[in-house]
């Protein structure tokens, strides 16, 4: 059997989320809000997913993606390399669209999949 004081700490009041003062009515509802202020349209692609291969490479070896180790940044290097190599064989027009194609973002480990090729 427990046995308490009748005593309760009183509920501290914390702050109000934002979700709930925007769903709290007036002028700030989430329907006008989303009516003054539409979200943007998901981009398709991108410029940087369209560059070519040697510029992307180059891109992904430069900081801030550059390793201090010699041999680290060699084995990043061959490894992007190999990469874009296999998104290559891939269809598709653009880095992305490939890697879509690939089955990549389904798989469990997608590190598997190039050894594949």
């Amino acid at each position: 059997m427990t046995t308490t004081s009748g005593l309760q700490a009183p509920a501290r009041p914390g702050p109000v989320p934002a979700c709930e003062r925007l769903l709290a009515g007036g002028q700030g509802d989430l329907a006008s809000l989303l009516d003054r202020f539409p979200p943007r349209p998901v981009a398709r692609t991108w410029a940087v997913t369209r560059q070519p291969r040697e510029q992307l490479l180059g891109r992904l070896l430069r900081p801030p993606f550059r390793m201090d180790n010699t041999q680290s940044q060699a084995n990043r290097k061959a490894g992007a390399a190999q990469l874009l190599a296999w998104l290559e064989s891939l269809p598709g027009e653009t880095w992305q669209e490939r890697w879509a194609a690939s089955g990549a973002e389904e798989a469990a480990d997608w590190r598997a999949l190039p050894a594949r090729c």
